[in-house]
């Protein structure tokens, strides 16, 4: 997939398959990240992938506030549909959104 189709494809996934992510997908996109730019890079991050349900679930119960521990960073493959490009996102007109040298 190209940088732009991925872009036109991206939408809200709520229901995932049941499909596994390949060991060598994940960790590109965990090399992705890594690669990221930060400040003076400083690179304050650290990933912990979790790929268990009955863990996450088990890790969103040890606080109160952790619930959307469960829903962090979720990754997968749609259920309902595969992702091409929307063709009528719901999105403000780019005229509306964009303000040339002032507002």
């Amino acid at each position: 997939m190209q940088t732009w189709d991925a872009i036109t494809s991206r939408r809200n996934v709520r229901s995932y398959a049941e499909r596994p992510i390949s060991a060598a997908d994940l960790d590109q996109i965990l090399e992705a990240g890594r690669r990221s730019p930060s400040s003076q890079n400083w690179q304050p991050w650290d990933f912990i992938v979790v790929t268990d349900r009955a863990q996450l679930h088990e890790l969103a119960k040890v606080w109160r506030g952790a619930g959307h521990v469960a829903l962090l960073i979720s990754l997968g493959y749609p259920a309902d549909r595969p992702l091409v490009p929307i063709s009528n996102p719901r999105r403000r007109p780019l005229g509306e959104v964009v303000h040339r040298g002032r507002w």
